[in-house]
């Protein structure tokens, strides 16, 4: 029970702060340009989602994603479907911090990789990510890191614990 309400917590902390701006357009210049862009239906889509000039540089999970909003809103122009995608992304990046922090403190407590993921949650840098359209890809790329992270540090760990036991059975042999 106290686990549930540890995530609950930390997931409530992380996205209850951004909901008031799920109704709001962005307010960046090129906001609108990148939801155009985002339908799949033009005729220049597959050159704008992955070419190297589409928007501020080689993007295309991002660019794909808000073809996906497009998609989910019905290629209706309203900002709800685009803010929750931005406001999952970033509950994602903070819950990601807790396998990252298993996988790199494995002998701590519980709640140690649920602490760094709610100081994570409020940081001022979140301020800076959320609510911005055009930086949705920091929240993505972010989560890809973290997860990337643990999958190697996972595999490490096999790795090591393969290797003390082929080191152990050969010393038995000797």
């Amino acid at each position: 029970m106290v686990h549930a309400l540890v995530i609950l917590a930390v997931v409530l902390v992380a996205g209850l702060p951004f909901v008031p701006d799920v109704s709001i357009w962005g307010l960046e210049a090129d906001c609108a340009r990148w939801i155009a862009r985002a339908d799949a239906g033009r005729a220049d889509w597959f050159t704008q989602t992955f070419n190297r000039q589409h928007f501020a540089g080689y993007r295309p999970i991002m660019a794909l994603t808000l073809t996906l909003d497009w998609w989910l809103g019905g290629g209706r122009l309203e900002p709800e479907v685009w803010r929750w995608t931005d406001l999952v992304a970033h509950v994602a990046v903070v819950v990601s911090i807790v396998p990252l922090g298993r996988a790199l403190l494995p002998r701590s407590p519980w709640w140690v990789p649920w602490l760094a993921a709610l100081l994570f949650a409020i940081h001022p840098v979140a301020e800076e990510v959320v609510p911005w359209l055009n930086r949705r890809s920091y929240s993505l790329s972010s989560l890809g890191a973290n997860l990337a992270l643990v999958a190697w540090l996972r595999a490490q760990s096999r790795v090591d614990r393969k290797s003390t036991r082929l080191n152990s059975s050969h010393a038995n042999i000797s």
